[in-house]
């Protein structure tokens, strides 16, 4: 955010990533559901990328929601999808049971997403505990269940209106409740216009993340040519040393 406000270098390369992206975002809106892993180095031009993208994309009509694992994060469950749903649905620190569930009732609504179940799992997911005898005719693994079911079915059918991207980042971050939560939406995404995407580190591997259904695309560093055309949009030169070119290419390995 803050280089955005400074003012972002052309960007060098990533044509064929950004192409790639393009075509799977295109899937995703003609309903058939897409996902891309985006995987690479730190440093080496994932949030860049999905800048891009997502700049393209919203110019297109898509709606974008993000949210990120954090480092910290793996010992607190579900952390990227409450973070999302908290800031979807304005949801402050401190907020009470009663406005919580107003807020989700009134977003239900909006999806078309009747009946008091729905409304009581996702409230309860969000920290507006349902009521004990709710509660106690529904075993863990169904309560499980049943709260995937409505978080995935919240998601899709707000890509109804309009093709919707969901970007999670620091996907190697993430914790094991989340990510089968995250496995559960994948199942359900054919069908349906939406476009996830997912950034990670590389080493980060997962079987539900396969063809046909979900891509990898790994970023490598960038080519000798493409370190050339940065160093001279930043340092705004016609001409540059080929010595240095070579010099910065060898010792950053093309990481932008």
């Amino acid at each position: 955010e803050v280089s955005k406000e400074r003012g972002l270098t052309p960007l060098a390369g990533r044509e064929v990533e950004l192409d790639r992206l393009v075509q799977a975002y295109g899937r995703a809106a003609d309903g058939q559901g897409a996902i891309v892993l985006l995987s690479g180095d730190p440093g080496v031009g994932k949030s860049r990328l999905l800048y891009e993208i997502l700049r393209r994309l919203e110019a297109a009509g898509a709606r974008e929601i993000e949210t990120t694992c954090l480092s910290y994060g793996r010992s607190m469950p579900y952390h990227p999808f409450l973070d999302l749903f908290r800031r979807e649905l304005g949801l402050a620190d401190g907020m009470g049971a009663a406005e919580i569930r107003a807020r989700v009732e009134e977003r239900l609504r909006a999806l078309g997403i009747g009946g008091d179940e729905p409304l009581t799992l996702l409230a309860h997911f969000l920290g507006a505990s349902a009521p004990p005898q709710f509660l106690a005719r529904l075993e863990p693994a169904q309560l499980k269940q049943r709260t995937f079911s409505v978080v995935s079915q919240v998601l899709l059918q707000a890509g109804r209106a309009q093709p919707l991207v969901i970007v999670v980042e620091n996907e190697h971050w993430i914790d094991a409740s989340s990510e089968e939560l995250l496995h559960h939406l994948a199942r359900a995404l054919p069908g349906h216009r939406i476009f996830l995407v997912l950034s990670t580190r590389p080493g980060f591997v997962a079987p539900w993340l396969a063809p046909p259904l979900a891509e990898t695309i790994a970023l490598e560093g960038l080519s000798s040519g493409d370190v050339w055309a940065m160093m001279r949009a930043l340092l705004g030169a016609t001409g540059l040393s080929e010595a240095l070119v070579e010099l910065l290419f060898a010792k950053s390995e093309g990481n932008p």
